[in-house]
């Protein structure tokens, strides 16, 4: 046996849904677009940023002594007992 929904319980299921998908937008995807923003930019914080492009994450691969030990760390913590 199927059932039809009406447009009542369609536009009542929305209304419902509404809050959540707010909520995922404004906590989740914009700071998630501003964060990927800035990583794009050479900004200390009482400067304006200037747009650098990929610069940080060349300097991050390629001169960074650190980074792939942290990276290593952190795969490898978790499994030890």
């Amino acid at each position: 046996m199927t059932t039809r929904y009406s447009r009542g319980n369609t536009r009542t299921a929305y209304l419902f849904l509404a809050p959540a998908l707010v909520g995922l937008i404004f906590m989740t995807t914009l700071p998630l677009l501003g964060v990927a923003g800035i990583s794009l930019t050479d900004w200390s914080g009482l400067e304006p940023p200037q747009f650098i492009g990929l610069g940080n994450f060349v300097q991050l691969f390629t001169e960074d002594n650190y980074f792939f030990h942290s990276v290593v760390a952190t795969f490898t913590l978790p499994l030890e007992p």
